[in-house]
């Protein structure tokens, strides 16, 4: 895991950073970059998240880009960053991406710097066609479940042909793991993958999907595309077992 268990420092909004914007300073204090610090149970939320990617990519090779929908104030895209990966967020609060870009400005990585962009309007996604091949859908299903064809459809378009999604979700009484696989297969742009998704009572919930090469709208095939492997992909996805990581 990254070690960024320590509090980052020239944060945007605070005075040294040169920012003196009261709307990006009142979200400092509730920053997600601060919580990751001082927060134990968040830190495991977002360990998890984090060290899902990271295990599917050491079983699965390097994906050229990776593309994250609900980036929020860029935690995660600076913690992925900093293992070297491509990484481009997408969020529909424009402060909270002005807050990512100030931040990773600031910041040195051992390959590019994360991207962050603004979310025009849900569920339209600010990235060309087929520009990554790794999409994570971190606590997003309740966004996609209420429109589940445009989600869909722009996720088939961003992903690469044989590329994947990885879904996590927090389990609740109300969102069982069945329910999970069957939001993703609906969408008809994802074939999730029983044996590479996680069915742990005790963790949240994780779906792995590979996009399909035809994607089946509510009238039949919406669109046709021809399946080619990427370099660095496996076509069938391994199993996926990770436990956070416990903070010293």
């Amino acid at each position: 895991m990254p070690d960024s268990a320590k509090r980052p420092s020239n944060l945007p909004g605070d005075p040294s950073s040169g920012r003196n914007t009261t709307r990006l300073r009142a979200r400092v204090d509730e920053a997600d970059w601060v919580r990751y610090v001082e927060d134990s149970a968040f830190r495991k939320h977002v360990d998890l998240r984090v060290g899902v990617t990271l295990q599917w990519i050491e079983q699965n090779g390097l994906p050229r880009q990776i593309g994250h929908v609900g980036s929020g104030v860029g935690l995660m895209g600076h913690l992925l960053a900093s293992e070297g990966l491509n990484y481009v967020g997408v969020d529909a609060d424009a402060a909270q991406v002005v807050f990512s870009r100030v931040a990773a400005r600031r910041r040195n990585y051992p390959a590019s710097a994360p991207r962050f962009e603004k979310q025009p309007e849900p569920p339209t996604l600010p990235l060309n066609n087929a520009e990554v091949d790794l999409l994570l859908l971190f606590d997003q299903m309740g966004t996609a479940g209420a429109a589940p064809e445009p989600f869909w459809r722009e996720a088939f378009r961003v992903v690469k042909p044989n590329g994947v999604v990885i879904v996590v979700e927090r389990r609740t009484k109300h969102q069982a793991f069945v329910g999970l696989i069957d939001g993703v297969r609906r969408g008809g742009a994802f074939e999730p993958d029983a044996e590479a998704s996680w069915d742990d009572p005790a963790r949240d919930m994780v779906v792995v999907a590979r996009r399909v090469p035809q994607r089946l709208g509510p009238n039949g095939v919406a669109s046709i595309e021809p399946s080619t492997d990427q370099p660095g992909l496996r076509r069938t996805v391994p199993t996926v077992r990770v436990e956070p990581t416990e903070s010293a």
